[in-house]
């Protein structure tokens, strides 16, 4: 069985009253999560033992979202769950959402998948395994594809993600976390379902945005790298760009 969250501040109706209809429409059924405010981060930062110098690149904003991540993979954990679905409350679903996310035959075995289109193209393997009464895909995902908007985790997966995390001597956004796999370890295979079944609603409404987003970026990172690092990155970038496909999302 699947357990789906959608993480939403308790004050946002309007986003609440959206993924209600998204979700009942569709014929999928979900627990809200109360997102972390920032005014929590603190706490939650030492029930979880992650030291703030870890979290220091992050806004407060940008902290509160990971945290409510961490936080949903923590309860996968605690809870006994065997997989997790974890939306953000500015979404759209695809058709087949109603086979895809009350089914867990299709992803058994398999412990992060990226169910989102964000990245119009995205580095994925050459071959995708077919899932059944659907024309989707999944494929490796071997490049980045960012945005955290809704994937699954496995019960491992928690348990790996939980650990990477506290491991990180810098920690970045959620979504570079999960779904950079340019620097992300190889000891777990992640997945992108192709063509996907989650876009928020700021790509999908194309310009008639419904929900602007309340995560405020942190500009003061420190991104310089040396010139070997620089051109090893070019390389690598000249190599991906041969595995690069469309995602499409329906």
């Amino acid at each position: 069985m699947i357990n789906n969250y959608v993480i939403s501040l308790k004050k946002a109706e309007l986003r609440r009253e959206h993924i209600k209809s998204e979700f009942k429409k569709n014929e999928v059924s979900f627990d809200f999560f109360d997102a972390i405010e920032p005014s929590m981060n603190q706490k939650i930062l030492e029930k979880l033992d992650i030291s703030n110098e870890q979290v220091e690149n992050l806004s407060v904003s940008e902290l509160a979202c990971l945290l409510s991540h961490v936080c949903i993979w923590q309860k996968c954990i605690d809870d006994n769950l065997d997989f997790i679905g974890v939306f953000e409350d500015d979404i759209d679903l695809g058709e087949d959402s109603k086979l895809l996310l009350n089914d867990t035959s299709w992803f058994s075995g398999k412990d992060i998948i990226k169910l989102e289109k964000f990245h119009k193209r995205a580095e994925l393997s050459l071959m995708g395994k077919n899932i059944n009464a659907t024309s989707r895909k999944l494929h490796e995902l071997l490049g980045k594809n960012l945005g955290a908007a809704g994937y699954i985790l496995s019960n491992l997966g928690c348990v790996y993600m939980i650990n990477y995390i506290k491991e990180m001597k810098v920690i970045e956004c959620i979504d570079v976390v999960l779904f950079n796999q340019i620097t992300h370890p190889k000891s777990i295979k992640v997945y992108q379902l192709q063509p996907a079944m989650v876009i928020q609603d700021k790509l999908f409404s194309e310009g008639d945005v419904k929900f602007a987003s309340s995560i405020v970026r942190n500009k003061k990172k420190n991104n310089r790298i040396s010139f070997n690092a620089k051109m090893k990155r070019e390389f690598g970038r000249a190599i991906r760009s041969l595995r690069m496909k469309n995602i499409d999302f329906k």
